[in-house]
C-alpha cells in the first residue's frame, strides 16, 4: 500500500471503476485490503477482488464511508463514467486526483524532513506527477525500432542528399544529424527547427510537387503516410492523399534512388481521422513498377522482424509497423 491514511481517512473504502492498468494502479495506492470490489465486464482479476457489472453497483450502492475511483484515462470514457455515476447520485473521484492528493501529503512529509530553506516546497511551483512511479524506466516501442532501421539504412547508403516526409524530429531527424547526414525536412504544420544539416519546408506532400521529377536520390516518410488526407493535422479531407503520395514517389526519384516506407500493417481498414492501416500488398502496388522492393520488414515494438512473409499480417486485428524498402530500377 502506497497511500497513507490520516484519521479522517484511515476507515474509507473504495471501489475502483474499471479493472485496467490503472484500476491496479489505484488498487497499489490505496492497498488491496481498501478495495471492495472493480466495476466492470472483465472478467475477474487475479487476486480475487469481486468485480461487479454497472447494473450490479446500481443495485448494490455505495455508502457514506466508500467512494468510486475513476479510473480510466481516457478523457471520453471518464466523462461517460462520471455523467453516468451523478446520474445515479453516487460520489466519485478522478484517480488523478486521488493521485495528486497523495503527491500533496508527500509534499508534507518532505517539508517536516527538510532543512533546506530554499528547498522548501511552495503551493505556487509545485507541480504533482504522480504516476510515474507505476511506470518502467523506459520503453522502446515500435517507433523507436523504426527509426533506428531506417537510420541504419541511410548510414550504408549516405546519400548526398536526403528527403524526409513528416517523419519524427526527436527520433529519426536525429539519429541523422549524429551522421551528419544533410535532409530536407517537409511537412504540413510549421517548424522552427534550426538544426545543424536540417532544412525544412512546409508544406503539403500529397504529390511531392515542390520537387522536380528524377531528382531526389533518397527520401523516408515513417509512419506518416497513413495521415494523408484525413484532416487530423490540418490537410485538405482526400482519401486517395496517401495513394497519390506512394506513386507520385516513383515520379520524383532518380534511377537507382532509395526510399524508405513505415506504416500501419494489418487488416486493411481506416480509423478515421487518427490513420490508416494497410496491407502490405497494397504499398507495394501502389508504389508502381518501376519500384523494387529491397527489403519488407516488421516491428511489433518489441523487436525488428526481418523478411517478413508478404501477407502474414493481412488479417490481423491491430497493427504491427511496417517497414518498406524500396529501389527505382
Amino acid at each position: 500500500m502506497i497511500w497513507e491514511y490520516t484519521n479522517r481517512e484511515e476507515h474509507m473504502k473504495y471501489i475502483l471503476f474499471g479493472a485496467g492498468r490503472y484500476g491496479h494502479i489505484a488498487e497499489q495506492i490505496v492497498g488491496s485490503n481498501n478495495v471492495i470490489c472493480y466495476v466492470d465486464n472483465c472478467p475477474p482479476p487475479e487476486d480475487n477482488i469481486p468485480i461487479l457489472n454497472f447494473q450490479q453497483l446500481l443495485a448494490r450502492g455505495v455508502r457514506d464511508d466508500e467512494i468510486v475511483v475513476i479510473t480510466p484515462n481516457q478523457p471520453q470514457a471518464v466523462i461517460e463514467i462520471f455523467m453516468q455515476l451523478q446520474k445515479a447520485g453516487l460520489r466519485s473521484m478522478l484517480l488523478s486526483d486521488f493521485g495528486k492528493e497523495m503527491v500533496a501529503r508527500e509534499a508534507e512529509r518532505y517539508d517536516a524532513l527538510n532543512t533546506r530553506e530554499n528547498f522548501r516546497t511552495d503551493a505556487a511551483t509545485n507541480y504533482y506527477i504522480w504516476d510515474d512511479r507505476f511506470g518502467n524506466a523506459g520503453y522502446t516501442g515500435g517507433y523507436f525500432w523504426m527509426d533506428l532501421w531506417a537510420a541504419e539504412k541511410i548510414k550504408e547508403v549516405r546519400p548526398s542528399y536526403h528527403i524526409d516526409i513528416g517523419s519524427r524530429v526527436d527520433g529519426f531527424i536525429s539519429h541523422l544529424m549524429l551522421l551528419g547526414q544533410r535532409v530536407k525536412v517537409v511537412d504540413i504544420r510549421p517548424a522552427d527547427l534550426g538544426l545543424p544539416y536540417v532544412e525544412f519546408v512546409q508544406g503539403d506532400a500529397t504529390n511531392l510537387s515542390i520537387f522536380e521529377d528524377e531528382t531526389i536520390e533518397s527520401l523516408s516518410a515513417l509512419c506518416s503516410p497513413e495521415h494523408f488526407g484525413l484532416g487530423r493535422y490540418g490537410d485538405s479531407l482526400d482519401p486517395e492523399a496517401c495513394f497519390k503520395f506512394f506513386r507520385a514517389i516513383s515520379r520524383k526519384l532518380k534511377s537507382k534512388g532509395r526510399v524508405y516506407i513505415a506504416v500501419p500493417v494489418g487488416k486493411e481498414h481506416v480509423e478515421f481521422n487518427a490513420h490508416r492501416i494497410f496491407s502490405p500488398y497494397t504499398v507495394i502496388k501502389e508504389m508502381g513498377k518501376e519500384m523494387l522492393l529491397r527489403e519488407f520488414s516488421v516491428t511489433n515494438g518489441e523487436h525488428i522482424e526481418k523478411n517478413a512473409n508478404i501477407k502474414k499480417y493481412d488479417n490481423l486485428e491491430g497493427h504491427v509497423v511496417g517497414l518498406f524498402e524500396f529501389a527505382k530500377v
